[in-house]
Formats: structure tokens, C-alpha cells, sequence
């Protein structure tokens, strides 16, 4: 799995979304618009040692998606350690976000750390216990804001039972919370300093496009069936049984209820459920082992979808090559802007995710800077409210999965389009960007 996962992620160019997280590990800041800086930060310093290239942009979730597998083998007992070892690193949502830089897998390292202590401290909830459950809930919100979800199911949990509300009235969740805010505390300062744009975008912004009811529960379905798949869902309600599934199903049920309600009204994405999923699974993985054709069957499910989406990703045969076409393409539409138009003084775009790929594409080349105009609010607006030079061409850059026109940039008047067509496949299938040679009006 090490070297099929080194593979790939060496293979595969960046996604969208993977390049603007590089971008941020070049201005290190303490948090960032879309997300706490935990991500950049470990980019930064995978990049400085192992060179910025995909792989060195990829390594520390790849690490870390290890680590998680690695502890949730040791979150079960020893006959079905490889049973959970297998799992973590083959359902599809604990693998892929094992492979592709996002904050997702850090975030559930530091996540399942947190739960681990919290069950620790049945078995003898010391000051040093305490301390450690804060230190590891402060932890996940340096990665995604969403882990103020788990502070609420910690919460939960310790309230529906009468000996752990008895906690509340010792000094012991008190410096749990000390300690949660202290190490949280650079995400909480850079909102603070900057009117809280991480929090409105997560609580409000991200979820102002209705979808339909029908929609969403089909969302929630392929969620719950495909990646989950059926056995291990089964496992996971099974688990309700045991004095463990349910405190583990307590810490979770926050999670799982805000997104199942978010499914219903708002777009949402498939790995938002996964954190709740992880939780309970110490609990649910013994009682699917018990019943090994399933467990077979789960793995083998998981396991093909997980290497045929990396196999997709790195090598994708032809036919198939459009559905992961943003990984490819930018270091040649790169090179050919470099060769064709020397004099530009600017490359600008309107969306947050070309410009992003165009830096990390340019990033050995000598090129002129790269202008984010227009477009939602994003890191791009924290750092600067772009203007267009005037002494000179720019090229208005355009994806063909991230269309835009030159209407969408005031004040520019532009020549007949360029295009820009880039191989991607045994010199047959290709990629056609969008580029107008422009200049500023008066």
C-alpha cells in the first residue's frame, strides 16, 4: 500500500484545491479564509525537505493517513488488529483522503487522538488525562473549524450519564477547555483579527445554494452505501449494543446529525460524515470481523474502488481521462505561456483554483505575477485587492472546468482568444485551456 500510494501521489499532478493549499505553505500565516493553517504548515515543511513537487505537497497526509491506520489497529483488540488496520486504509473515505494534501487526514489523526482520550478516561481521569483530551480537541480545530463538532460530543457524552456529570464539579474538564483553547488558540486569533471570515464561510456562505430534499438524501445514500458500504454500516448500528458503541456513538452523533440535516438543504461533500464514522468504528469493527465473508466482502469492495481511483488519477485510461483532467495540463499550458508571450506583464484569473495551479505549475519558472481578480472571497482577498498593471499585456487564463469570459474582468480589452491545447495522453487526448492576450484600459 506504501508504494502504490507513493505511486500515485508522485503520478497525478495536483488537484485544485491541493495547489491552493501549497500556495498558502508559501505565506505562512496562522489560519487562513477557507481553513485553519494546520495544512500549510505541514506542507511547508514536507516542501523545504523533500522539494515542492507533488509528492513532497502530498507526504504528510500520506503519513499521516498511516498513522490513522495505524492507530485504529490499536484501538481494538489484538485478534482484530489486521481486520482494522486493513479497513483504515481501505475504505474509500479513510484512503483517498489518505493520499490527496487536504486537511481532512491530519484533522482525523487529531481527531481520533482526542477520542481515545476521552475514553481514558473511564480507566482514571487524571489532570495529566484531561490536559492531554483538550490539548488533542485544540488540535483539530488548527486543521478544519468543524472540530468545535467534537467538543460537542464530548459534551454530549458526559452528560447523559450521572457519575460523568459528576466530572464538572472537579477541576478536570476545566483544564481540558484551558488546554483546548490554548492550543486552538491561533485559529480563534487570525478569525479574531480578521472578522471571523472562516467561521461565516463554514456556517453561512458555504451553505447559501439550496439543493432539493431528493437531492440530498440521494447524496446521503451513496455516501452512507458506497463508501461506507453496507456490511460495515451494519457494523457501525450494530455497535449500539455494546457499552462502547454507545459512548463512542454519543461523541459522535453531533457530527452526524448536523451534516444529515446540511444534506437536506445545502450542497455537502462526501467526506464530511467520515469524522463520525471514525469515531464509532473501534466499536463496530470487532462485531463485523465476527463475520468474516462480510469482512472479506468489504474489503474487497473497498479495496478495488480505493486502487481504482488512484490507478484513475496517476494513469487513467484514455476514455476515462476527463474525470480527473484538473490533475494534468498546467505545466504544459504553463511552458507555452512562458515561450509564446514573454512580454506579459501579468497572468490573471477570477477563480481562486487556476490561479493557484498556475503558481504551482510556474513555480521553477521566471513568470509574471499572478493576478486573482473577481471570483468569491477567498485566502486571495485576504492578502491583497489585486489591480491590473498597465504597462503591458495580460493574459486572462480560463480552465475548461472552471470557465470564464473576459466580461468577467472590467476594465480589459482583449484580442481574439487563444487556444491553448495541452496533451495529456499518448498525444491524443487533450485539454484545451482558455487565453486572451489583453491590456488595461486607460
Amino acid at each position: 500500500m506504501a508504494v502504490l500510494r507513493l505511486w500515485a501521489v508522485g503520478a497525478a499532478g495536483l488537484g485544485d484545491d491541493e495547489a491552493y493549499y501549497w500556495l498558502w505553505s508559501k505565506r505562512l500565516a496562522l489560519g487562513y479564509f477557507d481553513h485553519p493553517g494546520g495544512i500549510a504548515w505541514l506542507i511547508r515543511g514536507c516542501t523545504e525537505v523533500v522539494g515542492s513537487h507533488p509528492l513532497g505537497t502530498r507526504l504528510p497526509v500520506v503519513v499521516a493517513g498511516f498513522l490513522l491506520a495505524w492507530m485504529l489497529g490499536e484501538s481494538v483488540e489484538p485478534e482484530h488488529r489486521p481486520a482494522a488496520i486493513l479497513l483504515g486504509l481501505l475504505v474509500p473515505v479513510f484512503g483517498l483522503l489518505g493520499v490527496f494534501a487536504s486537511p481532512d487526514m491530519p484533522f482525523l489523526v487529531a481527531w481520533f487522538v482526542t477520542v481515545r482520550c476521552a475514553e481514558g478516561l473511564l480507566r482514571g481521569a487524571t489532570r495529566a488525562h484531561w490536559l492531554m483530551l483538550g490539548a488533542g480537541l485544540g488540535a483539530t480545530m488548527l486543521f478544519k473549524i468543524t472540530g468545535v463538532l467534537l467538543g460537542a460530543g464530548l459534551l454530549v457524552w458526559s452528560l447523559v450519564d450521572r457519575d460523568r456529570r459528576r466530572w464538572w464539579a472537579t477541576s478536570g474538564p476545566w483544564w481540558a477547555l484551558a488546554s483546548a483553547v490554548v492550543v486552538s488558540a491561533p485559529t480563534w486569533g487570525w478569525n479574531a483579527a480578521h472578522g471571523f471570515p472562516t467561521l461565516w464561510f463554514h456556517a453561512v456562505e458555504r451553505h447559501s445554494h439550496a439543493v432539493s430534499p431528493l437531492a440530498g438524501g440521494a447524496v446521503w445514500l451513496a455516501v452512507h452505501v458506497l463508501l461506507l458500504t453496507p456490511p460495515l454500516m451494519w457494523a457501525v448500528l450494530a455497535a449500539r449494543a455494546t457499552p462502547r458503541g454507545r459512548m463512542l456513538m454519543w461523541i459522535a452523533a453531533p457530527t452526524w446529525l448536523v451534516f444529515t440535516a446540511a444534506a437536506f438543504v445545502a450542497p455537502t461533500k462526501l467526506h464530511w460524515w467520515a469524522p463520525a464514522w471514525l469515531t464509532v468504528l473501534p466499536a463496530a469493527i470487532p462485531i463485523l470481523n465476527r463475520h468474516r465473508r462480510w469482512m472479506n466482502a468489504t474489503l474487497l469492495v473497498s479495496g478495488g474502488l480505493h486502487v481504482s481511483v488512484l490507478a484513475l488519477a496517476a494513469y487513467p485510461p484514455l476514455p476515462l481521462a476527463g474525470l480527473t483532467a484538473q490533475l494534468r495540463g498546467w505545466d504544459g499550458l504553463v511552458e507555452r505561456l512562458v515561450a509564446d508571450h514573454p512580454d506579459a506583464v501579468a497572468w490573471t484569473t477570477n477563480r481562486y483554483q487556476a490561479a493557484a495551479q498556475l503558481a504551482f505549475a510556474a513555480r521553477d519558472r521566471a513568470h509574471p505575477p499572478i493576478r486573482r481578480v473577481g471570483g468569491r472571497e477567498d485566502q486571495f482577498t485576504v492578502w491583497h485587492a489585486d489591480s491590473m498593471p498597465t504597462d503591458g499585456p495580460i493574459l486572462v487564463v480560463c480552465a475548461p472546468h472552471l470557465p470564464c469570459t473576459t466580461g468577467d474582468f472590467e476594465g480589459l480589452v482583449c484580442d481574439a482568444e487563444i487556444t491553448a491545447p495541452v496533451l495529456l495522453l499518448e498525444g491524443r487526448a487533450q485539454r484545451d485551456f482558455q487565453v486572451w492576450r489583453c491590456s488595461s484600459l486607460p
